[in-house]
């Protein structure tokens, strides 16, 4: 008779392998082209914002934001820049912020993540502010916690100078930009896969398969509410995000967060051979906007709970278990909704089967 655990681990992997393998509409990045973005990181009129995902066909349809139809950009030679994998819009002037939705010529609608458009400061001062009052009062945080995240003098860090408030603002917006909805692909430093220290439970095909099952688990225990999806393999620019995993412990590498250049997607966490799977999550919290609370250059105060709010000792942005309370709230996760024992059985079960 086959145990529950060992059941858990196969039905882990079909899951898995059911959603990699689907050929599923979708928009995987939004990014504006060119420099002219408001100080606020949010866009402008007038600027291009290119769509990226699939199945969009190659016959132009529509797009619209907040179902305001909007223009797809045109090159000086007349052609439509509107590709199966890629669309270029253009800003008009008047546009508030809303979801994007792709009309394709087809007649399929294809619904992606909400674009955030510059409405003056008054606005991105509104929603954040309210955001942080509204999480405040339904988690019983008092008002010196409040005063504290919406801080705007600058704080004491050596490579990082910004305010508590900038700092949750830009988690802030990364996650609604995002939808919490991150698509990542993983592959192998040089095709090297990590040394196998227990098989999982399935056909030798299908090994990878259930080890991005894996870490989808263990990524949503760390960040509840989110939906994480695995590919393994996939080609980077089609995924929010790139994972190269098991690279050699030389020349002073270390597991660091990349940020994205030019036209790569949301840029690569590289993972070194001996890395622990846990600190995955904490990389991941850099690509959602998540900052160190000790100082960036030679890490001298590593995990000894300083800058973080009132209340708060140990958050994984300081290489100890859990989430402070501001990470928490620019992350729009209630605190009573993370379970720590949850994340440390996925870590282990990752733990298990690979040799590190």
């Amino acid at each position: 008779m086959m145990n529950p655990q060992t059941l858990t681990r196969i039905l882990t992997a079909l899951l898995s392998l059911l959603a990699f393998s689907g050929c599923r509409d979708s928009i995987f990045t939004v990014y504006p082209q060119g420099d002219r973005q408001a100080s606020n990181g949010r866009i402008v009129s007038g600027v291009k914002v290119a769509i990226r995902g699939k199945r969009f066909g190659e016959v132009p349809g529509q797009v619209r934001i907040g179902g305001v139809r909007v223009p797809i950009d045109v090159t000086r030679s007349g052609y439509i820049l509107w590709k199966n994998r890629e669309i270029v819009i253009r800003i008009p002037d008047g546009l508030v912020s809303g979801s994007i939705q792709i009309e394709t010529a087809d007649g399929r609608i294809i619904r992606g993540p909400e674009l955030l458009l510059d409405q003056g400061p008054r606005d991105v001062d509104a929603v954040y502010q309210r955001h942080i009052n509204d999480y405040a009062a339904r988690n019983d945080l008092d008002q010196n916690w409040v005063r504290w995240m919406l801080d705007q003098q600058p704080q004491d860090y050596i490579d990082n100078t910004s305010s508590n408030r900038d700092r949750g603002l830009l988690t802030f917006t990364t996650q609604r930009l995002e939808r919490k909805t991150i698509t990542v692909a993983y592959t192998y430093y040089e095709g090297r896969p990590y040394r196998m220290r227990e098989p999982w439970p399935v056909p030798q095909a299908a090994q990878e398969l259930a080890h991005m099952g894996a870490l989808k688990n263990m990524m949503e225990a760390a960040f509840p509410g989110y939906r994480f999806t695995f590919f393994f393999d996939a080609d980077p620019m089609t995924c929010d995000l790139a994972v190269q995993a098991n690279h050699p412990n030389k020349n002073h590498l270390f597991t660091t967060y990349i940020q994205p250049e030019g036209d790569r997607s949301g840029g690569v966490v590289r993972l070194i051979q001996s890395t622990n799977d846990g600190v995955l999550i904490h990389e991941i919290g850099h690509y959602l906007g998540l900052s160190h609370h000790y100082e960036e250059r030679d890490a001298s105060d590593i995990g000894e709970g300083k800058r973080m709010p009132p209340g708060s000792r140990t958050c994984r942005m300081d290489r100890t278990a859990g989430w402070c309370t501001a990470c928490l709230a620019a992350l729009d996760i209630d605190p009573d909704a993370y379970q720590e024992e949850r994340v440390a059985q996925a870590i282990q079960i990752l733990y298990d089967h690979y040799d590190r």
